[in-house]
């Protein structure tokens, strides 16, 4: 009861948010997301791969359902973020107002920290959310354009897979949540591993001559960079007739 109750205020401020922000484009998926932390992450990530998918098959709505485990920029140890993509950001807020009812082998092994809606700034046919098992850095950024900072990193994208990384992707999302109070933009470098993921960000850090006007765009953009988390992740379940 502690925990919907924690869930119905901090959808009360989705919604606020979703009535006050910028509007999302029409009939873009969004994706639902909970930051819990647990004391057996190998618990609850394997409880979470084997529990999941049957539950989110049953739930109108959904399109895909995985997990991330924070490996670095965590604020707490064992910090898991679950997320949920659903086809619209009226069904994301519906699904954080009334979560699906997970067994007791999941919920027993979190601790329940917040929530967030993240709506994708690029369409998903630029940046399809990837399958099984990948690697992501995630920037929480404030910018001053945030369309006009999705156009930069589609041009990153673009730079990046022409240059000897063809399996990254970059998404941007504009975030709604009370932990994302002070960001506006939330940077997410996917790769298929934590190798390819680390080799790109030290290619994109070098700024070689293909990147750097790409590079000033964003740092001109940019007003505050106000962290970054890599994790582990796997998506453990996508409706099948997408």
């Amino acid at each position: 009861m502690k925990y919907l109750k924690t869930i119905g205020s901090v959808v009360t401020t989705l919604i606020v948010a979703a009535n006050t922000a910028a509007a999302a484009p029409s009939g873009r998926p969004a994706f639902a997301l909970l930051r819990v932390a647990t004391d057996t992450p190998k618990h609850y990530a394997e409880t979470v791969r084997n529990t999941v998918p049957t539950v989110a098959a049953k739930r109108a709505h959904v399109l895909g359902a995985g997990f991330c485990r924070v490996t670095a920029g965590q604020s707490t140890p064992g910090e898991f973020r679950v997320f949920t993509l659903m086809d619209s950001l009226a069904s994301a807020l519906d699904f954080l107002a009334s979560p699906p009812d997970l067994p007791a082998s999941v919920t027993s092994l979190r601790r329940f920290q917040d929530a967030a809606v993240m709506i994708p700034l690029k369409p998903m046919s630029e940046s399809p959310p990837p399958s099984g098992q990948f690697a992501t850095a995630t920037k929480t950024l404030q910018v001053s354009d945030p369309a006009a900072f999705a156009k930069v990193a589609t041009a990153l994208e673009s730079t990046v897979r022409r240059n000897g990384f063809p399996g990254i992707t970059l998404q941007v999302y504009a975030p709604l949540g009370r932990g994302e109070t002070q960001a506006n933009v939330i940077l997410q470098v996917i790769a298929p591993d934590t190798l390819t993921l680390a080799n790109a960000q030290q290619y994109v850090s070098s700024q070689p001559a293909p990147l750097k006007k790409i590079h000033e765009q964003a740092i001109r953009l940019t007003q505050a960079d106000l962290g970054e988390q890599i994790a582990q992740c796997e998506a453990v379940y996508q409706k099948q007739d997408r």
